[in-house]
Formats: C-alpha cells, sequence, structure tokens
C-alpha cells in the first residue's frame, strides 16, 4: 500500500484573507522601520502616533510579525484528516470531529480493501 500525504485545500475566501493579513503585515512592518524616510518621501508631516511608539519598534515589529503569523496559520488551517482508499473517503476527521485510534483506521482500510480484519479483538470507537 502506498501512503500520500497532501494539503487539504484552504477555502478560497480564507486564502485570500490570509493573503491580506500577510500585506497588512508586511506593509506595517516597513512604516515601522522606515517611517520617518517614508514619510518624508510622500511629503506627509510624521505622525504623533508615530513619534510616540519610535522607541519600542522592535518590540512592536516582533508583535506585528507573531500577531500576523498566528492570524494566517488560523485562516489556512482546515483541521482536517481525510483518508481515502482508491479514490473513496474511508475516513472523515471533517465529518466526525474526532481523529481515529489507529486500530479504528487500520479496521476501515482492510474494510475499504475488501480484506478480513487481521486482529479480531480490537475494538472500534
Amino acid at each position: 500500500m502506498e501512503v500520500l500525504g497532501s494539503a487539504y485545500p484552504v477555502p478560497p475566501y480564507k486564502a485570500f484573507m490570509s493573503k491580506v493579513v500577510m500585506v497588512a503585515q508586511y506593509g506595517t512592518i516597513g512604516a515601522l522601520l522606515g517611517g520617518e524616510q517614508l514619510f518624508a518621501a510622500l511629503g506627509v508631516p510624521v505622525p504623533e502616533l508615530y513619534q510616540q511608539y519610535k522607541d519600542k519598534k522592535t518590540g512592536i515589529v516582533m508583535g506585528v510579525w507573531l500577531l500576523g503569523n498566528a492570524l494566517q496559520n488560523q485562516l489556512i488551517s482546515t483541521g482536517a484528516f481525510e483518508v481515502f482508499y482508491d479514490g473513496e473517503r474511508v475516513f472523515s476527521k471533517l465529518e466526525s470531529g474526532r481523529v481515529p485510534s489507529l486500530d479504528e483506521l487500520i479496521d476501515l482500510l482492510e474494510g475499504a480493501m475488501g480484506l478480513p480484519p487481521t486482529f479480531e479483538h480490537r475494538t472500534r470507537i
């Protein structure tokens, strides 16, 4: 038996929102690190808010980086554990809301292959 792992597809709106978070994250970090030069290049005065947090840039950048990554991971995480045999679904965590035990998974795969259970003493959850 060959086992292939692959990523479960993320809904398009979540993939888009993940990209929006990434752009906002990098934009915020860029504005924080190059703030005074950026505002000068745009010909606008440096905002008071930027002046207040200028000395805390490192902590803010780290916070933005960690928060942005956490949001992106949450958006692209599907929580899927889907098992297929010969194109047919054998088990779905998305439908059942749980991960199967190893014994249960072996029983399900043996059943899908048309084999008798190898261990009769296994119990299903």
